[in-house]
């Protein structure tokens, strides 16, 4: 009976040991990260006021930037990088933090003309890629038309960040052969207020009677320099 039982122990510990291991999971290397400080400076975003210009050339305008190389424009998405990849019409601006693995880079990209369309970009460390794009801040015009989007980025009390964005748009008649004699110019004003807390980008509001309401002094700032928000 004794024997009995060590044979069937033996067995018994072979079988054991001939089950496989339980398969672990490789862990994942983290990509390193991209010489980002370089070309964007880190920036408090709280009250960032973010605007296009006529002149995007001059050394003074606060979203020059500098010019980025081929290593940082292949993050971006190929809507925005285009058949031009390594084009000399983008630049890094600003970055801060959103979170341990996200930063916002505020970059100047190519426009409908030149290089006039400020946008936010959330670069997702883990990824090493972008993973939203926001615009800010742009300014075009021709045969009579006129566009121009400018933003705010800032802290509510309740510290959660937000993008309040203004864009006007006006359409003079008289440039037009046919109605040359119409000396009419229309106007158009449109209002966004979007959150970046969370890990996607939050449309909160289009309402414009609401935001006028809640934010009067930040949109008279970001008005048209040659005429002032309707309040």
């Amino acid at each position: 009976m004794k024997k009995l039982i060590s044979a069937f122990s033996i067995l018994l510990l072979c079988a054991c040991g001939n089950e496989p291991a339980s398969e672990q999971p490789i862990p994942e290397t983290a990509p390193a990260p991209r010489d980002l400080g370089s070309v964007f400076t880190d920036i408090n975003p709280d009250s960032l006021y973010v605007f296009s210009t006529e002149n995007t050339e001059d050394k003074n305008y606060k979203f020059a930037g500098r010019p980025l190389d081929s290593s940082i424009i292949s993050i971006f998405p190929y809507y925005v990088r285009g058949d031009e990849r390594w084009s000399t019409q983008y630049f890094g601006c600003y970055k801060f933090a959103l979170d341990s693995s996200r930063i916002a880079l505020v970059t100047r990209v190519p426009g409908e003309y030149v290089s006039s369309s400020v946008q936010l970009f959330i670069y997702d460390v883990q990824r090493d890629s972008i993973t939203q794009q926001i615009d800010l801040a742009d300014m075009w015009g021709d045969a009579g038309e006129f566009s121009e989007q400018s933003s705010c980025i800032f802290y509510s009390p309740e510290k959660e960040l937000k993008i309040l964005s203004y864009h006007w748009s006006s359409y003079d008649h008289s440039v037009d052969p046919e109605t040359e004699t119409d000396t009419l110019t229309e106007y158009w004003d449109s209002y966004l207020l979007r959150g970046l807390s969370k890990n996607a980008v939050d449309t909160l509001s289009k309402d414009s009677i609401e935001i006028i309401k809640n934010y009067p002094a930040m949109l008279e700032k970001m008005a048209h320099r040659e005429r002032p928000v309707s309040l």
